[in-house]
């Protein structure tokens, strides 16, 4: 054995601790998981549009603190990966989604209310077997619902 052998020993030891820690923080490429947990979701920024690459298998998750009654409108760029945006409650129950047939180029487009007052979940993901490709997500500054966005949603919902 040369003497070298320890050192490359423990300099593999230690990148395989550091690539177990990665994994069970949930920032690991290779595990399939991107960006924060749910617990540590980043807040969504209002009247701000994100551009984000979507690895084959990631779901990225953003924080948004709405009052009861706020109208919720999200646009989704696909840019080669077809995005589904999904709405949930303080509770984790499922508010609105969507996944409409513009595949992988366009706009997906969710309009929601707020059903309760908290911080809500919008999840962003890829359909199964989608490849790597990237989306834009504009968030429209949260305001009271009016009946006319109210009926929008509903109609957008049931389509």
């Amino acid at each position: 054995m040369s003497r070298w052998a320890p050192r490359h020993l423990a300099a593999a030891v230690g990148v395989a601790a550091i690539a177990a820690l990665l994994f069970l923080s949930g920032t690991s490429r290779l595990a399939g998981i991107s960006g924060p947990r749910p617990a540590e979701a980043a807040v969504l920024p209002a009247g701000r549009t994100l551009q984000r690459p979507l690895p084959i298998g990631a779901e990225h998750r953003f924080a948004l603190p709405l009052a009861a009654g706020d109208a919720v409108e999200l646009h989704a760029g696909q840019h080669g990966v077809d995005v589904v945006l999904r709405l949930r409650d303080p509770a984790q129950r499922p508010v609105a989604s969507v996944d409409g047939p513009s595949r992988r180029l366009g706009t997906e487009v969710l309009l929601a209310v707020a059903p309760v007052a908290g911080t809500h979940q919008v999840v962003v993901s890829a359909l199964p077997g989608e490849p790597v490709g990237r989306y834009t997500l504009h968030l429209a500054p949260p305001r009271p619902a009016s009946r006319r966005f109210r009926a929008r949603a509903a109609a957008a919902s049931s389509a």
